[in-house]
C-alpha cells in the first residue's frame, strides 16, 4: 500500500534501499553477535548462577542488607576472571 502511493522514482529508491537491507542481512547471516567468550561458559558457572538465584529468591531483603549480601552471589562475582 505505502509503496504504491509513492512516485515511480521514490518507489525505485525504496526498492533499492530494501534490496540493500536484504543483501546486508544475507551477508551478515553467518556472523555471530555473541562474543567469543560466550561459548566458554561452563556448566559449573551456570550452576553457580542458579545457586545465587535460588538464594536470592529465598532470602528476605532485610537479611541481605544485614549480612552484606548473599555469599553464593558474592562468590559468583569474585570468580569473574
Amino acid at each position: 500500500m505505502y509503496l504504491e502511493s509513492l512516485s515511480a522514482s521514490e518507489q525505485e529508491e525504496a526498492k533499492s534501499e530494501f534490496y540493500s537491507l536484504e543483501q546486508c542481512m544475507e551477508n551478515q547471516k553467518d556472523q555471530s553477535i555473541l562474543p567469543d567468550d560466550y561459548e566458554k561458559v561452563t556448566d559449573e558457572q551456570i550452576a553457580k548462577v542458579r545457586h545465587c538465584m535460588d538464594d536470592l529468591l529465598k532470602t528476605p531483603c532485610a537479611s541481605m542488607e544485614e549480612s552484606g549480601g548473599i555469599p553464593s552471589c558474592q562468590d559468583l562475582f569474585r570468580s569473574i576472571e
